[in-house]
């Protein structure tokens, strides 16, 4: 099953008079059924008429509903597509029905009004699908973002289902993008973070800046590309999204405009920057993994271990505290390790990047680098402490 989506339009009426007749002529001899969605009538005549004067009562439907009357009227209230079979298949009228209603679902219409057409004047069986994209109830207008990646995916999901293997390029193109490196980087920022803050830092490790686009939220790389995230996070939609940073962060991002400027103004090869980043990435780890909570602990246990009274070694209290200070330090260690880690990964990447952003036969010096983590206090060698 291929999917195509037209461009959108503003008619239902030439939508109408295109899918319901032939073409270039007044007959309908290429129609083999019809089947409308969440109307009052089965008529396609009439069909057609209803979903025109829901598109145009739109702030009617609003005011109706409580909803707010801010924004902009749409002017492509159509959303036109079509799934077409290969010709070696022969699926039934039911078959072709229940796919329709299924991509329609899938693009979040179901409570919108639709007309499915079916064509036979071709080999392979196929039916057009019109959706009125404001919803009959409360006027709001359906975001049609996406919809192309929507039913590319509904197409391999269907293919999937059936076996079937009449589109490998499809396939090819979803492996690509799946695989693609700011998918894979966007991805597991998303994966390893639990709320805004860590969102943000992740992503800015990465290269990537978020910001407020003209529409929605953006992510802005190192070389000002513009990337919507949802796009690249499997299984989340941009309420998920600004539910992860929070109104306060959300509230707080900059403008695009601003972002790439800033972006289009900082040098590429600034030792001064890297170096500067690479301070902040090694705090931020610390906080993450609460290296002076964990500090803080060791020497406390160690205390107590010194100044014990002898009822507390007969007690079997010291023995406790000396378990526990030897698991901490076990922690601790392992923390250090992890911490070393990410700093070589983090290193490595951002090395890489400075030099080829600069002569490629003059490669920055690491060893300035390198030592960093013990100007500002973070030994990652071992574990910072006389244990």
């Amino acid at each position: 099953m291929n999917p195509h989506i037209t461009s959108g339009g503003s008619s239902f009426r030439g939508a109408y008079l295109y899918y319901m007749h032939d073409k270039g002529a007044n007959t309908r001899n290429r129609i083999a059924w019809t089947h409308t969605e969440n109307m009052m009538t089965n008529d396609p005549d009439l069909a057609w008429k209803v979903m025109s004067y829901t598109a145009m009562g739109q702030d009617r439907l609003k005011e109706a509903s409580g909803q707010k009357r801010t924004g902009r009227k749409t002017e492509k209230p159509v959303l036109a597509y079509s799934l077409s079979w290969h010709p070696e298949q022969n699926p039934n009228k039911d078959h072709m029905l229940e796919v329709a209603q299924r991509s329609i679902k899938m693009l979040g219409l179901s409570d919108h009004e639709a007309i499915i057409i079916a064509h036979q004047d071709t080999p392979h069986k196929h039916v057009h699908v019109i959706v009125n994209r404001v919803h009959p109830i409360t006027g709001l207008v359906a975001n049609g973002s996406n919809s192309k990646r929507k039913l590319s995916g509904f197409a391999l999901e269907y293919a999937h289902e059936h076996g079937l293997n009449y589109a490998p390029q499809r396939q090819q193109n979803a492996r690509e993008r799946e695989n693609s490196s700011h998918n894979r980087k966007i991805q597991d920022e998303w994966d390893s973070s639990h709320d805004g803050e860590s969102l943000i830092f992740a992503l800015e490790q990465n290269g990537f800046r978020l910001a407020h686009g003209n529409k929605r939220l953006v992510v802005v790389d190192a070389s000002g590309k513009v990337h919507n995230p949802v796009r690249h996070i499997r299984g989340i939609n941009a309420k998920d999204f600004r539910e992860r940073l929070g109104s306060e962060i959300y509230n707080a991002l900059p403008q695009i405009d601003e972002v790439v400027a800033e972006i289009k103004e900082k040098p590429s090869n600034s030792h001064e920057q890297l170096e500067a980043s690479y301070r902040k990435y090694i705090e931020e780890l610390k906080r993450l993994h609460q290296i002076k909570e964990r500090q803080a602990e060791i020497k406390e246990l160690q205390k107590k271990i010194k100044n014990a009274r002898w009822w507390h070694k007969l007690l079997g209290i010291t023995r406790r505290h000396t378990n526990d200070l030897n698991k901490a330090r076990q922690d601790y260690c392992n923390v250090n390790e992890r911490i070393k880690t990410q700093v070589r990964i983090w290193k490595k990447a951002k090395l890489d990047a400075l030099g080829k952003s600069n002569n490629p036969t003059k490669r920055p010096a690491k060893r300035h680098i390198t030592n960093q983590g013990k100007s500002i206090g973070m030994d990652t060698s071992n574990s910072g402490l006389s244990l």
